[in-house]
């Protein structure tokens, strides 16, 4: 900029507010610099003006569905087992593995029999937590988690991933044929 450029500048900004220039007019007949920087400095103005345009209606669900207590809530589908599952139903087996999906991912989880019940471990993308008999539980960095139940019908589990809750049901319900698949 030449000397004289720095002393109009705000002379330059009152001109893109819509004010008076004074010398700045005289200025920019000659300044093609100046110019440029009236018409980026206009710009600037203008868009500070502009009316924000309400979000996409998905948009606005999504974060709604995040706020607690308005989360969407999906179903989870068993979809394989370990052939072990078998020798749980006729209370043979010391373990089995379960692998459950929803709309965009899968669980994994592994049923451990303990001397009073089962260890559940299991693990999903994105998990933030869980929650088991009403407690809520902060997940682990990499998505595992565990928790204890006194019998297959009280396994149930509802994940809290990243933008949705992930119901599993109990896999004794599974066993039994009492849980009526996805949503």
């Amino acid at each position: 900029m030449k000397k004289n450029c720095k002393e109009i500048y705000d002379e330059l900004v009152a001109l893109a507010l819509g004010e008076k220039g004074g010398q700045a007019r005289d200025h920019l007949a000659e300044c093609q610099s100046c110019r440029k920087l009236l018409a980026e400095l206009t710009d600037v103005v203008e868009a500070l003006k502009a009316r924000f345009a309400d979000a996409p209606a998905a948009l606005i669900e999504h974060v709604k569905a995040i706020r607690i207590g308005e989360r969407k809530t999906t179903l989870a589908r068993l979809v394989s087992t370990s052939l072990s599952l078998a020798g749980a139903r006729a209370e043979e087996a010391d373990s089995f593995q379960a692998v459950y999906e929803y709309a965009d991912g899968q669980a994994r989880l592994m049923y451990v029999r303990q001397n009073r019940g089962w260890e559940v471990l299991g693990q999903a993308a994105n998990l933030v937590s869980w929650q088991t008999g009403g407690k809520e539980q902060t997940a682990r960095a990499d998505g595992r988690f565990s928790f204890k139940a006194s019998n297959l019908d009280k396994t149930g589990v509802r994940l809290r991933l990243a933008d949705k809750d992930v119901e599993i049901p109990p896999v004794g319900k599974e066993l039994s044929g009492d849980f009526g698949g996805a949503c």
